[in-house]
């Protein structure tokens, strides 16, 4: 049984807890109490209280149907009594009227238990609370309260909280235990309940009721305690001592130089905001020009505050810098100091002193390490301070593995030539690799007024232009699109051997590759490709796996392995939106938005129109690859539960994966886990994988990519498969070293191995007609076939009719009037058999003339529809005219790639 939340400070917890054998003041004997209740025979609940706390528990548990315990017997350990918390400031302060304080405990609790999701009604039963109880009670009533909320997770009502205790406090006149308050302070500035202006009110407070060299020693009391607890000083804190001890007649410097003395020795002073360091600075010059100690306090302090500049401006004023000049070994101030510039999530550049500065420092025996630091960016150098370290002459360590330079950053202040960097042999690879990053996403204009890096531009077009023949079709065109941000050309002309290198690029070899690998024109389903043209171009999918619905505005068609499946005329009420059609159990559910909410009905009962009920706003069934499966009934999984006619909820059905009958879902798409599912029930089971994935060996240093693996039972009349078969299963299963590598295993046997960096994940093997070793197929919405062997990326084919927003796939299927999604590629089949075999031996001649044929096609008019001479020219090597048509897209796209280097080498 769940019971109330603490109703003291705490119930005891280990970390409370002293040994007994003694009898230490400030410390009370705990004891185990044992509460027994008629729906728990036999389990008692055991609770560890201290003396002064055990009443309030005995009230609290009591009120939820709890016994009161016997008498304890002795005690298990003892605590620190410390602040009372309430009832118990009562037991203790006001015995006389702690009665009442008992009978607010079960109150108390019930309010507790409503902090953390509904905190305003909670903080409302705690002010009906408060009106019954004495005024005296108040103040220890609101800490309490606050505290609650600080369990709850809720700081700002807790400081609400705070703050009414302090109001009662002076509403009523109350006599204050200083003690206690200062505590009290603490305990809410180290939960983050208080903001710096209620200590600001409490520094005015001390000052109205005590003698200001008492209120000097009290603010300063918790500003030292509250810094000891982790939390910065606040930024007001050197004005308010200076006021109280000028106030109080003391030494105004002397009292400075105790404060700082207690502040600076505290990890979190660095944290302290820039106002407070201004407020300091004049005293900790002063202080540090006659003190060694203090001055190399200051220089290994690093304030987290973004004042780098100004910091480094007060070291040198203080003499802290000219120590460092004279240190014969420098390295370790400049590591840190270059892992600081990288704190948080903004980079800051290396201030100009600090430049400055590493000129006049001694080489020393211990190397500078630039790639340090705890952010994210501790794996970026700053450039400029490279080079002056370098310059300098100062070690610095061999870049480890994983190091960049980030140019665009270095571009935004730009205060060194970086001469230095590009001529160490160590470094300059990484200048060539930051060049290589910055020209693929800015271009290079900005970088060639740099004549330290104008060598590493010209090696990248260098690299590029064979990059853009060597891979495949896909590659090439991602290699002139990266050229082509060479900006009006500036590079072509300043860098001599540029523009030759780019006229150089021969686009009949990816092309080449591209045809001998395979398109994915040479396979097709007639049954969709039917199915696809009588419904037109706006036609849109949804997957019932083995079926594939194809659907506009007026009709639906659902189509299988073997053929047309069912057809079925929509009834759409003009006002509807973003509609869809599912398939399941023989029958289709129409489903849109009428601008307030989904509605639809089944084919069955097209005139029983109702609201369709599930979670979210999309009418959207989604389903990894495509696998959302129709079960021995029919019955389509959607969501966790079979959907069957009649059914009107419809939800997000999550990656799923079958075998021998029994399914397997991944429930959170962030979570590579699986959990076995029974949709006839919804219910999930505990993490497990499927027998495929669990009886497979991991290769070292992998981990299952849950996200990219399939499982499928073989549909009937189904016998083979261009993504593979084992004769009863369809699918693969894939792992990942979380780096890029991966390992793709179909439920046939075959097997593949490779590095992906484009940050797609493999999902099967595909053996186009007449090729030797399979091909990779990677990616959901966007499918790439990728060669194992080198990486080389061929082509891309988008899903369904997301050819209308992704452009740069445009044409690379153009034979397939609509692709279906990767759980459907099973049902593929070789369109011309011929043809594929004649392109997997094609020669360059021959590609080279049907590249000139589309060239001269698209010299005449770049935006024709139709290529004669290409088309005529593909006769005689395919007779099927969708694999003709598909061929012709392929070709067209190289020929438009061709074009494009030809406008970017011409000068204007």
């Amino acid at each position: 049984m769940r019971t109330d939340p603490p109703i003291g400070p705490g119930a005891a917890d280990a970390g409370d807890l002293l040994p007994l054998g003694g009898d230490e003041p400030g410390t009370e004997p705990v004891h185990a109490r044992a509460y027994l209740h008629p729906h728990l025979p036999g389990r008692p609940v055991v609770v560890l209280t201290g003396a002064t706390e055990a009443q309030v528990r005995d009230r609290v548990l009591g009120a939820l149907g709890f016994t009161r315990p016997e008498a304890p017997g002795r005690p298990v350990a003892r605590r620190r009594t410390g602040g009372a918390g309430y009832p118990e400031w009562a037991l203790r302060h006001d015995p006389d009227r702690a009665e009442r304080a008992l009978a607010a405990a079960p109150a108390m609790a019930r309010a507790a238990r409503l902090a953390g999701s509904r905190p305003g009604t909670a903080a409302s039963a705690y002010a009906g609370i408060a009106a019954r109880l004495p005024p005296a009670h108040l103040p220890a009533f609101w800490e309490q309260a606050g505290r609650h909320f600080i369990q709850a997770r809720q700081p700002a009502h807790a400081g609400l909280m705070f703050a009414r205790a302090r109001e009662a406090e002076q509403a009523h006149r109350l006599p204050v235990d200083e003690a206690a308050r200062r505590a009290a302070y603490l305990e809410f500035s180290l939960a983050g309940a208080l903001p710096a202006k209620a200590v600001t009110a409490y520094a005015a407070d001390l000052a109205a009721r005590y003698h200001p060299g008492r209120a000097r020693e009290e603010l300063l009391a918790l500003a030292v305690r509250r810094t000891l607890g982790g939390l910065p000083p606040w930024a007001d804190l050197p004005r308010q001592l200076r006021t109280l001890a000028r106030a109080a007649g003391l030494d105004a410097q002397a009292e400075e130089r105790r404060a700082l003395a207690s502040l600076l020795a505290m990890p979190s002073v660095r944290c302290a905001a820039p106002a407070f360091w201004e407020g300091y600075r004049p005293r900790l010059v002063r202080l540090a020009r006659r003190s060694p100690e203090l001055r190399l306090t200051l220089l290994h302090l690093f304030p987290y505050a973004d004042i780098d500049e100004w910091w480094l401006d007060l070291l040198g004023e203080a003499g802290a810098l000219g120590d460092l000049e004279r240190d014969p070994d420098p390295g370790a101030w400049l590591t840190r100091m270059a892992a600081h510039l990288k704190r948080g999530r903004r980079a800051r550049p290396a201030p100009t002193p600090l430049l400055e500065l590493v000129a006049r420092l001694r080489p020393g025996p211990h190397p500078v390490r630039l790639g340090e630091g705890e952010s994210w960016r501790a794996r970026y150098l700053d450039a400029d301070l490279l080079d002056a370290c370098l310059a300098a002459g100062l070690p610095v360590e061999d870049p480890a593995p994983g190091l960049a330079v980030d140019l665009y950053e270095w571009l935004r202040t730009r205060r060194r030539d970086l001469a230095a960097a590009a001529a160490d042999p160590r470094y300059a690879p990484l200048l060539h690799a930051a060049v290589g990053v910055h020209a693929a996403e800015r271009g290079v204009e900005d970088l060639l007024p740099v004549p330290a890096l104008r060598p590493f531009v010209r090696e990248w077009i260098a690299a590029e232009s064979a990059a853009a023949a060597r891979g495949g079709l896909a590659d090439a065109k991602e290699a002139v699109a990266r050229l082509e941000r060479l900006a009006g050309g500036a590079a072509l002309s300043v860098l001599p051997g540029t523009r030759e290198a780019i006229r150089g690029i021969d686009l009949t070899l990816p092309l080449r590759r591209t045809l001998a690998a395979g398109v994915l024109d040479e396979l097709g389903w007639d049954a969709l490709d039917d199915a696809a043209d009588e419904l037109g171009p706006d036609a849109e999918i949804t997957a019932s796996w083995p079926v594939l619905t194809l659907y506009t505005r007026t009709r639906a068609i659902a189509v299988g392995p073997e053929g047309r499946v069912a057809e079925h005329d929509l009834a759409l009420p003009p006002p509807a939106q973003s509609h869809t059609v599912i398939y399941s159990a023989g029958a289709f559910l129409v489903v849109w938005h009428d601008g307030h909410g989904r509605r639809g009905y089944w084919s069955t009962e097209p005139d029983a129109v109702r609201t369709v009920a599930g979670r979210g706003w999309s009418v959207y069934p989604n389903a990894g690859h495509g696998f959302a499966f129709l079960a021995e009934d029919g019955a389509r999984v959607t969501g966790r539960t079979l959907l069957r006619p009649g059914d009107m909820r419809v939800e997000d059905t999550p990656r799923l994966l079958c075998e021998g009958g029994a399914y397997w879902a991944q429930p959170e798409v962030w979570r590579a886990e699986l959990r076995e599912l029974d949709p006839r029930t919804g219910d999930l089971g505990p993490p497990a994988a499927p027998p495929f994935l669990a009886a497979a060996a991991l290769p070292e240093g992998h981990e299952w990519a849950v996200e990219a693996c399939t499982l499928a039972p073989l549909p009937e009349g189904v016998r083979e498969s261009p993504l593979g078969t084992d004769g009863a299963r369809l699918g693969a299963r894939v792992s990942t070293d979380g780096h890029g590598g991966y390992r793709v295993e179909s439920v046939d046997g075959r097997a593949a191995a490779l590095r992906i960096e484009r940050g797609l994940a493999p999902w099967g093997l595909l053996a186009l007609p007449g090729a030797g070793a399979p091909m990779v197929v990677a990616g959901e919405s966007i499918v790439w076939l990728l060669d194992p062997a080198d990486g080389a990326g061929h082509w891309q084919a988008a899903i369904g009719p997301n050819e209308h927003w992704t452009p740069s796939t445009a044409g690379l299927a153009r034979g397939t009037p609509i692709v279906p999604p990767p759980a459907f590629w099973h049902f593929l089949r070789p369109r011309d058999p011929a043809a594929s075999a004649a392109l997997r031996r094609i020669a360059r001649p021959q590609v080279r003339r049907l590249l000139a044929a589309a060239v001269a096609d698209l010299s005449e008019d770049a935006k024709r529809p139709d290529l004669p001479l290409l088309d005529a020219a593909l006769t005689s090597l395919a007779t099927h005219p969708r694999l003709r048509r598909g061929l012709s897209g392929v070709i067209r796209q190289a020929a438009e790639l061709h074009m494009r280097l030809t406008h970017l080498t011409t000068p204007a």
